[in-house]
């Protein structure tokens, strides 16, 4: 009996997987706005530099990586401040996906939500109903993004495969303060286009 209960169980699983492949937005035969021609905007807020990179569908252990080697990382939403301040950039340009990946994955340990930058998750929230759960369908379901189609609330989604959205990064602003320094030393404009290709001129 108890083996008949597993082999459901793992039935259950596989067949809620299958599904949320095909129905859930990030699968990847989904057609995506790329027309907007957004590519990429920066926006600065407080000493952090927000950029949104709306020119590449990436799962989110991808893009993760793409923000740490430009010297950043997934977005932090540490407030509502940053909540609604990102809500409203993707408003004002008319953002036509359903979802865009932020910092937050669950992928150490189930149910201990850290930052992509490695801060654990402290006091505010804006997990959607039903999501954070840490129930038999949710397992696997350890990277967060902001699902536009509910209101801008967090939804946990798979890390990795089918699971392909636009993302934020987050990149500290003493890389700019460094930046017009040596352009103000020198004289002209550097070629360097990300925070990583800076480093060269602190260390």
């Amino acid at each position: 009996m108890k083996m008949r209960n597993l082999h459901f169980l793992v039935f259950i699983q596989v067949l809620f997987t299958a599904t949320s492949f095909l129905f859930d937005e990030g699968y990847s035969g989904e057609t995506h706005h790329e027309h907007q021609g957004l590519g990429t905007l920066t926006h600065t807020l407080g000493n952090r530099q927000l950029e949104f990179v709306f020119d590449k569908f990436l799962n989110w252990d991808d893009a993760s990586y793409v923000c740490h080697y430009k010297g950043g990382h997934l977005v932090k939403v540490p407030d509502f401040q940053t909540q609604d301040f990102i809500m409203s950039v993707l408003h004002s340009v008319q953002y036509a996906e359903e979802s865009i990946w932020i910092g937050l994955h669950d992928k150490i340990q189930e149910g201990l939500w850290k930052w992509d930058g490695g801060d654990d998750l402290k006091g505010y929230t804006n997990f959607g109903y039903g999501e954070n759960n840490h129930g038999f369908l949710h397992m696997g379901t350890d990277c967060v993004c902001i699902e536009l189609d509910d209101h801008g609330y967090w939804h946990d989604k798979q890390c990795h495969g089918w699971f392909k959205y636009n993302f934020i990064c987050e990149y500290s602003n003493f890389f700019n303060k460094i930046l017009r320094r040596f352009q103000h030393i020198t004289g002209h404009v550097t070629a360097a286009s990300s925070p990583t290709q800076l480093s060269w001129l602190i260390f």
